[in-house]
């Protein structure tokens, strides 16, 4: 499976955010777009799950066109998304948030956080499924709001991984993280596609998009100037003029 976006536009109040962008994603590989703050990689992102439609432009998921579908059905479809702001859910313990997770491709288990533990028992396996994949197994008692930053942005990812997506949209996940978090993540993400599972990654921690990606797109003011494997990007000259700076200069 692979998503498909095709010569997406997307304008706001005439200020054209996104300028006639194309690429593919395929599941079991991780995908990164790149670029400067405000290049249009998170209207991306929006664009793709359904947050927002695009003023011109078709996007697909394997057969299926998708572009004007609501973001619940996109959810449903296989489609996940996380936000760049870290959402915990305060009293919560976090196998009770990875839980409602689990609810996206569960809808007709909603009532079951109200029901008897067998009624719950699906959504638990899911979410505990999801918590161990991210590291977090030893912590499903604790409350959210009690786990360190980097235990919140993994949350997240239980979160989105418990609804058992095909294509994981993941933006800015290692903003705020140390190099050890930033790490663990990377290991992670890794794990994740050799499930099988597709990422495309909004990041702006190169370490971290070079060591992982199967295939970067770059970004600026709205259009692509660049796509291809890690190491050709590093060496691009027009990205290193426009993002990655003299340090990636041969």
């Amino acid at each position: 499976m692979w998503i498909s976006a095709e010569k997406i536009d997307m304008e706001f109040g005439g200020v054209r955010a996104l300028k006639s962008v194309s690429f593919q994603a395929h599941t079991g590989k991780l995908t990164s777009i790149i670029g400067p703050n405000g290049a249009g990689k998170s209207t991306l992102l929006s664009v793709i799950s359904g947050f927002q439609h695009p003023t011109r432009g078709l996007v697909s998921f394997g057969n299926d066109v998708i572009t004007n579908w609501k973001p619940y059905r996109i959810a449903r479809h296989g489609i996940v998304r996380t936000f760049q702001k870290t959402e915990v859910f305060g009293e919560l313990s976090a196998l009770e948030a990875v839980e409602i997770g689990a609810m996206r491709r569960r809808p007709a288990t909603l009532s079951h956080m109200f029901d008897g533990r067998r009624a719950r028992e699906p959504l638990r396996r899911d979410a505990l499924e999801a918590l161990e994949l991210c590291g977090l197994a030893r912590q499903v008692g604790v409350r959210c709001a009690e786990l360190s930053y980097g235990e919140q942005r993994l949350l997240g990812v239980a979160v989105a991984l418990a609804s058992q997506p095909r294509m994981l949209l993941l933006d800015e996940p290692a903003s705020g993280l140390n190099q050890v978090d930033a790490h663990r993540l990377g290991k992670l993400l890794t794990s994740i596609t050799d499930q099988g599972i597709g990422i495309i990654l909004v990041e702006h921690n190169m370490q971290l998009v070079m060591s992982v990606s199967n295939y970067v797109i770059v970004l600026h003011h709205g259009e692509k100037i660049a796509e291809g494997l890690p190491a050709d990007i590093s060496r691009d000259r027009a990205v290193i003029d426009a993002y990655l700076g003299a340090e990636y200069a041969a």
